[in-house]
């Protein structure tokens, strides 16, 4: 059962509004199966809409509010091979794009969730799930947003260690090659921490993620401490075209109190880098402006 929902989820068409990064469908499966999880058989509109358009949201950039009718209606067309979404009721009235509209969904309740059969099997095969949630994370988020996500489906407990030989994998050599190039300091903020004589590593970070086709290189990495690695992937900031530091015009800070974010708004990070030749790719920066930053 479980090499079926692979197969249904490697063959859905996802990930693509307008050629954006939106992971609407993966969100909406992570959000039924913790739902699966805890013996709820449905996700309703009237109920749900609102908690799921929330989660998306958080984790899309798109300036609109998410209309989470998309995903629950197509994801029963997506993969014909296998029948693993199910919609009720079944028939409909669609419109010319095959969508139905918010109203109708409303005044149905429409339900959506797991087949029958797979359902069934989740109640029995609880642990197997949560790896199902864990994978479907990593294959579209970096890590460091993988504790969010569980947190806004109420499963905070879920150790995160994924190790499917399909799952996205990260260079070995990455983080020593990312940290040697900005002399193992924060290029947002220039941190730099020693201990007992010797200096602690920062984090490597992809600015284009890896779950998204970044490449594991210089190129494609920035060094930083975990509140700027963090608040990068969340959208809070990013580089523009010429390596300067933007924050985000959604981002509310704290002005008396703030010497993490503002003081550095407009540094270059080319400063710290050890090798100029190895600035962050252009190509890489446009893609996380247009894709992750708020």
């Amino acid at each position: 059962m479980i090499e079926n929902f692979y197969k249904w989820y490697s063959n859905l068409n996802k990930n693509k509004v307008q050629q954006r990064y939106s992971p609407h469908k993966p969100l909406t499966i992570i959000y039924t199966l913790a739902k699966s999880l805890k013996g709820i058989r449905w996700i309703e509109y009237n109920k749900d809409r609102v908690l799921l358009e929330d989660l998306i949201a958080e984790h899309t950039n798109f300036k609109t509010r998410p209309n989470c009718l998309h995903p629950i209606w197509r994801l029963k067309n997506d993969s014909k091979e296998i029948d693993l979404w199910q919609v009720i009721p079944t028939t409909l009235n669609v419109n010319q794009s095959g969508d139905i509209s918010q109203s109708e969904a409303k005044s149905i309740n429409l339900k959506a969730g797991f087949s029958d059969r797979f359902y069934n099997w989740l109640q029995e095969h609880k642990a197997e799930g949560k790896e199902l949630i864990k994978f479907v994370i990593s294959d579209n988020f970096p890590d460091t947003l993988s504790v969010s996500i569980l947190n806004s489906i109420g499963l905070e407990n879920i150790e995160f260690n994924t190790d499917r030989p399909d799952a996205v994998k990260r260079d070995p050599s990455f983080p020593r090659k990312v940290l040697q190039l900005y002399d193992y300091r924060c290029c947002f903020c220039d941190l730099k921490v020693y201990l007992n004589q010797k200096s602690l590593p920062m984090e490597a970070a992809h600015i284009r993620w890896k779950a998204r086709g970044g490449a594991c290189c210089e190129t494609n990495g920035l060094a930083l401490c975990p509140t700027h690695h963090y608040t990068l992937d969340r959208g809070l900031w990013s580089l523009n075209q010429s390596y300067e530091i933007t924050i985000s015009d959604k981002a509310m800070i704290d002005e008396k109190s703030d010497s993490f974010f503002r003081p550095f708004i407009g540094k270059s990070i080319a400063s710290g880098i050890l090798d100029k030749t190895k600035l962050p790719k252009v190509e890489n920066i446009i893609w996380h402006q247009e894709n992750i930053l708020k």
